[in-house]
């Protein structure tokens, strides 16, 4: 077993892919390679759970990366495969645009749950989560709520708000809904997207209806301030969190999509050769550290993230470019 010194978290994509269809996640993007539509085995699963605990000293399980993991049909019983190595702290993100079993949830091996949200109507929540189900979700969180209810200690829940300019006039009646709900409340600013999107844009190569979607609802000026407070840096937390896909392969980023079209097959390969892979050079890595966007990409996303206030808003032609590039906005 690995030392302490030495452990990894994990996030693990029980499958590839999302029905919601959010504007600025790369799942959504023509332009952009998409990995194969799978879904994990529990036989798979066994052999991921136990290499992650007992040679890597896992302790803490993601579930979901850019897939939506409730559309497994045994994603409750996956949970229990990891949880049967020891690997208990499990937390799951979601958009519950699919259907549910509330209780299931509930009573599974997941610690944490996450819901994804941007609206509390379906004019508002779909102009970010392009397809998802507003009426399927407002029933799903009612009923989850109802569950977590009446079995109290057994799952965590909480809302992750999206803020987005379109929606900020929602924001204190998400607040209240959520608490009402029983549910924790988690905002944060959304984001242009994953790298693919964050180099697209500094490269000026974002397709312009993201382009459009971008300066019309981000909150742009928090993007970039965050971002030029990392640039420079040359370590990313990527190297202690272990990326499964669907398959088994061990990827080596999660927020780049080029890095699901290659992998270390997890299931075979040795411990030492997956931790070269993991901590050998990705040709990525240079320019994401260099621009900031990996530091960004790790940080909560809230008003926390600041080292200093936001700049007073000034016209400038570039965008993001001009901050990635470190050539303006000290890192404070």
């Amino acid at each position: 077993m690995a030392s302490s010194s030495t452990s990894y978290v994990a996030t693990v994509e029980s499958v590839s892919t999302c029905p919601v269809n959010c504007e600025m996640c790369p799942v959504s993007r023509a332009d952009v390679a998409q990995p194969k539509a799978q879904l994990m085995s529990l036989e798979t699963a066994a052999i991921v759970a136990t290499r992650l605990k007992h040679e890597f000293d896992v302790d803490f399980v993601a579930w979901g990366n850019w897939g939506e993991p409730l559309v497994h049909p045994q994603m409750v019983e996956l949970t229990r495969v990891f949880a049967r190595v020891g690997l208990r702290n499990q937390f799951l993100s979601t958009s519950l645009s699919v259907k549910i079993d509330a209780d299931a949830l509930v009573e599974s091996d997941l610690a944490q749950l996450d819901v994804s949200l941007s609206g509390i109507t379906a004019e508002v929540y779909n102009v970010g989560h392009k397809d998802g189900k507003w009426d399927l979700i407002r029933r799903n969180l009612e009923a989850l709520s109802d569950a977590v209810r009446r079995k109290p200690g057994r799952l965590a829940v909480a809302i992750r708000w999206h803020r987005y300019k379109h929606n900020e006039h929602q924001l204190e009646a998400a607040r209240a809904w959520a608490h009402e709900l029983g549910f924790d409340f988690k905002p944060y600013f959304a984001h242009i997207g994953g790298i693919d999107a964050l180099r697209d844009w500094d490269r000026g190569t974002l397709p312009q209806d993201k382009v459009d979607f971008v300066r019309e609802h981000v909150f742009l000026e928090f993007v970039e301030h965050v971002i030029a407070q990392h640039v420079g840096e040359t370590s990313c937390p990527m190297n202690r969190n272990l990326i499964v896909h669907p398959d088994g392969r061990l990827l080596h980023c999660c927020a780049l999509m080029a890095s699901h079209q290659s992998g270390a097959d997890l299931l075979r390969e040795s411990r030492e050769a997956l931790v070269r892979f993991k901590e050998g050079p990705n040709p990525y890595c240079a320019e994401c550290l260099a621009k900031g966007w990996a530091g960004f990409t790790h940080s909560s996303k809230t008003e926390a993230d600041l080292r200093a206030p936001l700049p007073a808003p000034a016209p400038r032609a570039s965008g993001l470019r001009i901050l990635a590039q470190g050539a303006a906005a000290p890192r404070g």
